[in-house]
């Protein structure tokens, strides 16, 4: 015999409306530590990683000095 929808639906509403208060310290502690872990012991992301940052750098140091160079040579 089935129940009504309706009380399917107030009983679902029940049970995802209710808080847990506890501290969720299990998950948090993986979720953060997961992407530093594949940071150092996946050799592919960890190259490139590494790849893209020596990228931004010569990038950085391109657009920082360009603007120095004109205005010290072109015064």
């Amino acid at each position: 015999m089935e129940s009504p929808p309706t009380s399917l639906a107030s009983e679902k509403e029940r049970q995802v409306n209710v808080v847990d208060w506890h501290g969720n310290d299990d998950a948090a502690n993986p979720a953060m530590f997961m992407p530093l872990r594949m940071l150092f012991l996946s050799r592919p992301i960890f190259f490139t990683s590494l790849l893209t940052a020596i990228g931004y750098g010569y990038i950085y140091v391109l657009y920082t000095t360009i603007p120095t160079t004109f205005v010290e040579t072109y015064k």
